[in-house]
């Protein structure tokens, strides 16, 4: 009967299929109908061989787990695993990572970082992108999430360790249905279904896991054990690899010598969909042992040879040329590849672990005390080995590293020391929303990647020349034109400087003149912008920019605008293109369109401009002037910003700083309020109700300010304030002894000091003129109360 249904269905897929199909292609298909995954077979056609240089071979994805029980003295030979493996990703358990330095040449660390860590830490290699993270969890269950891409798939690996005294409960798989997806780890897990007398709370987990979803555990009763106990010389598999349905098919799983852990590695192999050509390694030359003499004569001696009067094409002569250098240079240049990396290792290495390796088998197979005995000396005779290697091996390298010709090789050596240069494999483009952040991320990765010295030399010989070019018609002008006239200027040399640097630019010119207006600097904001043609036309624009819009955005707005409408305005009539000159009263504006940091808001200023300047040849120059001082461009430009300000506000998002803006704003207007409202520190806000950015205060030193401040808020050590804290004390000046020695009788009415005081304060004192003057005279008032507590403390001692 079965080899009837067989028949029948090869002949159904004869009908539908056409001719008779090869035994080994109708096997083929056959897997793909009952597995879904059909697997791709290499040709043995040895004329399609021939085709191209190198057969397509199909990819692997190769996963090693292991409980590597402290990673410290097992990285050598765990980086000797990983490198011969062509492992792909590794996941470690129990590391005791916080000890020890985690980093693998080739390979980006992902050490637990929690709490409640146990130890995990997810390897991936340099050159897959991938991205991995921690899932929380209710028990003491520790738990990585690595996704990776590879052979343009997406898979998923899990990375667990579950201690033996709990339970195990993954808390993020919730589905039934899983693609791609791998769980390693050592879960502790006991269960008859793979080798166990017994079952526990994790192996009743599993054993649910595996019923209830399409996740395979692949060990069974029969597979290698990987867990050697020492104590009680027993085997068990608490390692477990659980596959998705839809890879078990193409997935293989085997159990590694081990590599000084109680745990043997398990490697897991993925057979992917999808065939790879092998990559070519790219050849160079090697200049250093190069030979120039040979070389020298050579070319000589064929250059000789041309008959310049023969060849009259120029072409024809470079294409000679260049054959007699490249023959030279194949007999006296000698060409190859460089070493991949490989990790130190040497003969006595080989040879302590191929002894541990026997020990063990040995110590599996017989059971006997004296077998573990030589396991354990044979384990800590290889640990020992190792770490002489590994210092012998870095006494060789700095005896050998001479400082006076090896300096790059010695800064070289420092950086992978230090860490600086570590690669990390590219991470995902979730975050990139936008094409055009998706392309700036690959180019920002490619240049990290490219080791083209040439490209990169001529890229900056490029970005330097537009540079110039850029500075060259495009000018930002943030002085007048006398640089040493400033807003603090008197303001009629700032007015007619102001005018003289508007004249400076021709009639002929365009005149642009741009604002920005914003209700408390923060809210309600418009712009507004008056364009002065050389035809005696202008054209004015106004707008609104947003309910939460501050004036510097504004300002950004308007000048944006501006140059919209004027590219607008070339594009209609080129006849009118000409040189142009924006004023703006705005000099951090103009001081963020020179900065290299650009933000969105400058950035699309500066392409407008790009676009302006590549079209038409002209200057363009950005002029700051100062605001409010009647300048006529200006006033209007600034009238129109103040009805653009008024109109209908668009709903646009807030920016961070002009959030940061609004609440530093509103707590500052609500202590404002409270510090008028209030009853405390009036005789403060008597002379100053506001705050001060710039009080005078704050240019003397500790201890006269100290001074100062406590004679204004006269909380100060003279008798009137002590007799507050202590009725006893006397409230009486210890100099006059006949009035109240406040801080007002100190400072102008105790007759003692009138030899100091016509000396130290003004003419007529008052709190005023001596407290809240000008930085000079708070210091000779604080130099004036200094003498005065000095002639106190003397009347005081009389006294007493």
């Amino acid at each position: 009967m079965e080899k009837a249904n067989v028949k029948s269905n090869e002949i159904g897929r004869r009908l539908v299929k056409g001719p008779r199909q090869s035994a080994r292609n109708q096997a083929a298909t056959g897997d793909k109908y009952a597995t879904g995954y059909q697997k791709i077979q290499t040709s043995t056609n040895p004329a399609r061989k021939k085709e191209g240089r190198h057969p397509n071979k199909q990819a692997m994805l190769n996963i090693l787990q292991l409980n590597i029980c402290g990673l410290k003295n097992k990285k050598i030979e765990l980086a000797k695993v990983m490198t011969s493996n062509n492992i792909h990703i590794a996941v470690l358990q129990e590391s005791l990572h916080k000890t020890t330095n985690v980093h693998l040449t080739g390979y980006t660390a992902y050490p637990c970082t929690c709490e409640n860590c146990r130890g995990i830490i997810t390897y991936i290699r340099n050159d897959l992108i991938a991205d991995c993270e921690h899932q929380t969890q209710t028990d003491d269950t520790d738990i990585q999430k690595a996704t990776i891409w590879y052979g343009e798939q997406k898979y998923t690996i899990y990375n667990i360790y579950s201690p033996p005294t709990s339970i195990c409960q993954i808390d993020s798989l919730h589905e039934t249905m899983y693609n791609r997806t791998i769980i390693a780890g050592d879960f502790n897990g006991h269960s008859p279904q793979w080798g166990y007398t017994d079952t526990n709370g994790t192996g009743k987990y599993l054993e649910e896991l595996h019923g209830s979803t399409n996740l395979v555990i692949t060990q069974t009763p029969t597979s290698t054990p990987t867990l050697l106990h020492r104590a009680h010389n027993t085997l068990s598999r608490p390692d477990l690899t659980i596959v998705s349905s839809d890879i078990e098919p193409c997935c293989t799983v085997q159990v590694m010598p081990d590599i000084g852990s109680d745990h043997k590695p398990i490697l897991t192999t993925i057979q992917t969909r999808h065939d790879r050509a092998p990559q070519q390694r790219i050849a160079r030359w090697n200049f250093q042992k190069a030979n120039w003499k040979g070389f020298r004569v050579e070319t000589e001696q064929l250059l000789s040879k041309i008959n310049l009067n023969e060849i009259k094409d120029v072409d024809n002569l470079e294409q000679k040329f260049s054959s007699i250098i490249l023959t030279a240079s194949k007999h006296h240049i000698p060409r190859g590849n460089i070493n991949k990396y490989k990790p130190f290792w040497n003969k006595d290495i080989n040879r302590v672990v191929t002894e541990r390796k026997e020990a063990r088998n040995k110590a599996e197979t017989e059971p006997t005390r004296n077998n573990k005995t030589a396991y354990n000396r044979a384990t800590a005779r290889a640990k020992l080995v190792i770490g002489s290697a590994k210092r012998e091996k870095w006494h060789e390298t700095c005896a050998t590293l001479d400082l006076r010709k090896d300096g790059r090789r010695a800064w070289k050596i420092l950086e992978n020391l230090s860490g600086k240069k570590h690669k990390t494999n590219p991470k995902p483009m979730t975050d990139c929303k936008t094409k055009e952040q998706q392309s700036e991320k690959l180019n920002k990765h490619f240049a990290n990647i490219n080791k083209s010295r040439t490209d990169k030399l001529k890229d900056r010989a490029l970005m330097k020349e537009l540079k110039m070019r850029e500075k060259n018609e495009k000018e930002i002008k943030l002085n007048l034109i006398d640089e040493n006239v400033t807003k603090q200027t008197d303001l009629y040399e700032l007015k007619r400087t102001a005018e003289r640097t508007i004249d400076s630019y021709p009639q002929d010119w365009i005149h642009i003149y741009t604002d920005g207006s914003a209700f408390k600097a923060t809210v309600n904001a418009g712009y507004g912008v008056l364009m002065c043609f050389p035809d005696g036309s202008s054209k004015e624009l106004y707008s609104a920019c947003g309910e939460t819009c501050s004036n510097y955005e504004a300002e950004l707005k308007g000048i944006q605008a501006a140059l919209l409408t004027l590219n607008e305005t070339f594009q209609r009539n080129p006849s009118l293109a000409t040189h142009t000159v924006l004023f703006t009263d705005s000099k951090a504006a103009l001081e963020s369109l020179e900065t290299t940091q650009n933000s969105s808001e400058t950035l699309d200023i500066l392409l407008e401009i790009k676009s302006i300047l590549n079209k038409h040849p002209i200057t363009l120059v950005c002029q700051w002037i100062p605001s409010h001082i009647n300048l006529p461009g200006n006033e209007k430009a600034d009238r129109l910003a103040k009805k653009g300000a008024m109109q209908e506000q668009p709903l646009v998002k807030t920016t961070y700083q002009t959030a940061k803006r609004i609440i530093r704003q509103n707590f500052k207007e609500e202590w404002m309020n409270q510090w008028a409202r209030g009853t405390t520190g009036r005789s403060v806000y008597k002379y100053q109700n506001t705050v001060k950015l710039h009080d005078p205060i704050y240019l003397l030193q500790r201890k006269e300010q100290c001074a100062i401040f406590r004679l204004r808020t006269q909380h100060i050590p003279l008798n009137f304030h002590l007799n507050r804290f202590n009725a006893e004390h006397t409230p009486l000046c210890p100099l006059c002894d006949d009035s109240l020695e406040t801080v007002e009788h100190t400072l102008f009415q105790c007759p003692n000091l009138n030899q100091q005081r016509q000396h130290f304060l003004p003419m007529r004192p008052d709190l005023q003129t001596a407290l809240y003057s000008t930085s000079a005279q708070l210091q000779r008032t604080a130099a004036f109360f200094f003498m005065a507590l000095g002639k106190r403390a003397q009347a005081q001692r009389l006294l007493d």
